[in-house]
């Protein structure tokens, strides 16, 4: 069923097979300054399955959809998708059935026409009548555009984040030689208070964290190596106890996830020089990324090498 707008414009649910190419496309074209190699390579492979599926039809009803295509695409009069907005099941907030809005879009040639405000509140009243009463998105602060359609629609902030990046080989000569020891299981108190202060909550439900996972110890490194998955911490000890406590989460793309925990009585420069140790040893021929609350550490990233590739606002609204 195609919701009418009041212009000569319809919107109707994404169809897979028909749908795939242009939106993966607009993807493309919409967030190319953002997109990771990873993020790139699936939407170039999403785009070129979605082609086969527009010149195959009757194959690809037979083969299925590799990749399920759910959300919103708006339409001009001649049939043209000039608008997209994915949805994806979240788990639910306190019983509250969640989803999550990606992927917002709009072809260039007709920004500014409130198509995306359309497809918004589109589908908030879709999902408002099929029992959803959380809805969640992401959106770059470096897109006010965006945000501002978003505040318009209703959406709260909930938390914001910098996203930070350093590539092998772009960082200076560090000042020494990284030392590092498997934390004691005494440390782990002093860890626990120190990361609830430097990362709430909200940071930790986002990136699907829980400090009772995290493997400590010399237990927790033979944990660590039967099981993977969770980080295994190491310490950087200093004169007078840890500087900082890190963790090193190897994966299959183009980076490695660094998580970083300062200790309370650590100085900024103490701090830089641990993170550019960190990074001299582990983004060799490969990058390193470190997600933290926004303006957490921002300096002593700075200085160690790292660049701020983006930061981001988590929105929500009830409904």
């Amino acid at each position: 069923m195609q919701v009418k707008t009041d212009f000569p414009l319809s919107i109707r649910p994404a169809d897979g097979r028909l749908d795939l190419e242009r939106v993966s496309g607009m993807i493309l074209e919409a967030f190319d300054a953002w997109l990771n190699p990873d993020d790139r390579a699936y939407l170039e492979e999403m785009q070129a399955d979605g082609a086969w599926m527009r010149q195959h039809p009757f194959l690809s009803r037979i083969r299925g959809e590799r990749y399920p295509l759910e959300g919103l695409v708006c339409l001009s009069d001649e049939g043209k998708i000039i608008g997209n907005l994915g949805l994806f099941h979240n788990d639910s907030e306190a019983d509250r059935p969640a989803i999550q809005f990606a992927n917002i879009c709009v072809d260039p040639q007709y920004r500014g026409r409130g198509i995306g405000h359309k497809l918004v509140n589109a589908a908030l009243r879709d999902c408002e009548a099929k029992g959803i009463r959380c809805v969640t998105l992401q959106v770059r602060e470096q897109t006010p555009d965006a945000v501002r359609l978003y505040r318009d629609c209703g959406f709260e902030e909930t938390l914001s984040r910098d996203c930070w990046l350093c590539r092998g080989g772009t960082i200076g000569t560090p000042t020494g030689v990284l030392q590092t020891g498997i934390p004691s299981l005494s440390e782990k108190k002093a860890f626990r208070e120190a990361f609830a202060a430097a990362y709430p909550p909200a940071f930790q439900k986002t990136k699907d964290m829980d400090v009772t996972d995290f493997h400590f110890g010399s237990p927790g490194a033979l944990l660590y190596l039967v099981t993977g998955g969770s980080f295994l911490f190491r310490t950087i000890p200093g004169a007078s106890g840890p500087i900082a406590w890190f963790g090193i989460r190897k994966g299959q793309g183009f980076a490695d996830e660094l998580l970083f925990l300062s200790a309370p009585n650590s100085c900024k420069e103490e701090i830089s020089d641990a993170l550019q140790q960190i990074a001299s040893q582990y983004a060799v021929g490969k990058a390193l990324q470190c997600e933290v609350p926004k303006g957490l550490y921002t300096e002593a990233f700075a200085d160690a090498g790292f660049t701020l590739r983006q930061q981001i606002l988590s929105m929500k609204r009830n409904l």
